[in-house]
């Protein structure tokens, strides 16, 4: 319907760019915003049309979750158009998350004299995803504010949680001890006062009462 409608019209767009400027190849990058991105969650996502030649950018795929920029160089025909951290979703319309399980290099290496490629980008993750990405590997350039828990950091802290919630527990436990111990006390100081002798003087006191009472009644 529609969005059909919309990535047709997106598609000339693109043909009337190429046609127009570069002939049947481009020679210069340039963005498309993308309205059905392989896999939402984002705040921006869009296809760079990228020209023949290296890419200039170091994309790294983090074990079985997401092909991140891990580091751009300057003199890259792209640099402009990425971030480091940016989300590859897709080159050439390949899915590059999840189950993706060829080399990402290999991959973009093999269409390097590609007229034209295509490499759907995403941005600013508005929520969690469908998978949850790995910690980056050691030496590349994400920002530190950027980098996710090591899995010895997130063990740890499983650890500390557990041990936080064992001492509340324990506690509840010991004060609920504590509460019972001191109800048994009261039941039995009330016992005992129950069955404390009365002493002598107390009782012939008050069968002095009931006599002088009765006497009274006659």
């Amino acid at each position: 319907g529609n969005e059909q409608a919309q990535q047709t019209q997106q598609h000339k767009n693109i043909q009337e760019h190429q046609q127009k400027h570069h002939g049947h190849g481009i020679r210069q990058p340039f963005i498309v915003r993308n309205t059905s991105p392989p896999l939402s969650g984002f705040q921006e996502y869009w296809d760079l049309f990228i020209p023949p030649g290296p890419l200039g950018v170091n994309l790294l795929k983090e074990s079985d979750t997401f092909t991140r920029v891990h580091s751009i160089n300057e003199a890259s025909q792209i640099a402009t158009f990425l971030k480091l951290g940016d989300i590859v979703l897709a080159f050439d319309d390949t899915v590059m998350y999840g189950d993706f399980s060829g080399s990402v290099p290999g991959f973009i290496n093999e269409r390097i004299n590609n007229s034209s490629r295509k490499m759907t980008i995403g941005r600013g993750q508005l929520g969690p995803l469908n998978y949850s990405p790995a910690p980056p590997q050691v030496g590349t350039h994400l920002q530190s504010s950027e980098r996710t828990h090591s899995p010895l950091q997130q063990q740890k802290q499983k650890q500390d949680k557990q041990q936080q919630q064992d001492k509340q527990q324990q506690d509840k436990q010991q004060q609920e001890k504590q509460q019972q111990q001191l109800s048994l006390q009261q039941q039995i100081q009330q016992q005992q006062e129950q069955l404390r002798p009365i002493p002598l003087a107390v009782l012939q006191k008050e069968l002095e009462r009931q006599r002088q009472q009765q006497q009274q009644q006659q």
